[in-house]
């Protein structure tokens, strides 16, 4: 990733594990709800569909903004700015991260391997937690209407994928 990021100067960025939703429609729609449990079971697991991110990138006053944290998370300059840059979020971090800046922007590894975690057991990426809480004041919303996931009963797909997107916000 940090060869990539060196040549890509990305805007926003992650690497870990993650699940990558079918582009064929009919099959991202019979498969959908089996999405859901996963990720909320498995907190280090990322949802992946960059053409409904992409279209979320920006805020509707045009600031821009981040799904979250990774295991790698690579964070534009710019984006970086509302929450005092490279050096404030390497303020906020141990030393169980590591970083390396690139021509307009900041690649974090959070711990030495990706990790899943299991909600289950209790056990949940603590690394990615601690940067989620500093990315929080960036971390994109989806608008009513849109979403990455499918919502159990009771739940909007808006309101499930705004709380897996805030999945490291309550827990410990």
């Amino acid at each position: 990733m940090k060869s990539w990021v060196t040549r890509l100067k990305p805007f926003y960025g992650y690497a870990g594990i993650g699940a990558v939703q079918s582009l064929e429609m009919v099959e991202k729609k019979r498969t959908r709800h089996f999405l859901a449990p996963l990720v909320n079971r498995h907190p280090g697991l990322e949802v992946v569909n960059p053409a409904v991110v992409s279209n979320h990138i920006l805020s509707p006053e045009g600031i821009p903004k981040i799904k979250g944290a990774n295991w790698m998370t690579a964070i534009g300059d710019k984006c970086l700015e509302p929450i005092g840059g490279q050096s404030a979020l390497l303020a906020g971090l141990d030393e169980n991260f590591t970083s390396e800046a690139y021509e307009g922007g900041l690649l974090i590894q959070a711990g030495q391997m990706p990790q899943l975690g299991d909600r289950n057991t209790q056990h949940l990426p603590r690394y990615y937690k601690q940067l989620s809480d500093l990315l929080k004041p960036i971390r994109m919303q989806f608008p009513e209407g849109h979403s990455l996931l499918a919502g159990k009963e009771g739940e909007s797909n808006t309101e499930a994928t705004n709380n897996w997107l805030a999945r490291f916000d309550d827990s410990d």
